[in-house]
């Protein structure tokens, strides 16, 4: 996991605009006080939700990339809005394509299969920050190494 995260969180500061990747350890889950991120801000969360022995000392890894992609409030949307407004917030939207963007199929170098996005969900929040939870699927061989 440290290989993906560390080659994931490489290519994520390449996209224009975003100022700080994460592991997701729970920092935006505390209302009572900022979030120590710099914003817009990238929180990865990385699990192996299924694993198949391929030999005695390898699986075949199915991953799954949880992105959670936060933003500070950026103006509003509705139809009246001014339009320099109205655009600075839909932003948001570039933004995420951009994300996107980067990591379709993309492969980390070879070290795992092309990543696959699996869904895109914003979350219901009462703190002001718009938080885009973004999932990738792919897989791996993980080796585990005998001394």
């Amino acid at each position: 996991m440290r290989e993906i995260f560390q080659n994931l969180s490489d290519r994520l500061m390449t996209v224009d605009g975003i100022k700080w990747v994460d592991l997701d350890t729970g920092q935006l889950d505390y209302y009572a006080q900022r979030p120590a991120v710099a914003f817009p801000a990238i929180l990865v969360k990385i699990g192996y939700p299924q694993c198949r022995d391929v030999s005695g000392s390898a699986q075949l890894v199915h991953a799954t990339i949880r992105l959670r992609v936060v933003f500070t409030p950026m103006g509003e949307t509705y139809s009246a809005a001014a339009e320099d407004v109205k655009a600075r917030a839909l932003s948001i939207f570039d933004a995420l394509e951009d994300v996107h963007r980067a990591l379709q199929g993309w492969t980390g170098e070879g070290l795992f299969s092309q990543l696959s996005r699996q869904s895109v969900v914003a979350e219901d929040r009462r703190d002001g920050y718009a938080v885009y939870a973004v999932t990738y699927g792919t897989t791996a061989t993980d080796e585990a190494l005998y001394s």
